[in-house]
């Protein structure tokens, strides 16, 4: 299966995802950036639905 990006360039500290099928594992992380070009990736999390 492929992986799809669902957000980006968020300044909110929440998203709302599209809605989410049953049966389904769905992976995340976030990836913060500062002002100056640097970046920090978080780890990935996951869960998957009923």
């Amino acid at each position: 299966s492929s992986l799809s990006l669902i957000g980006s360039d968020q300044t909110a500290a929440s998203l709302v995802s599209p809605t989410l099928s049953a049966s389904t594992s769905y992976y995340w992380n976030v990836v913060v950036k500062d002002g100056q070009g640097g970046q920090t990736i978080g780890q990935v999390w996951s869960f998957t639905t009923d």
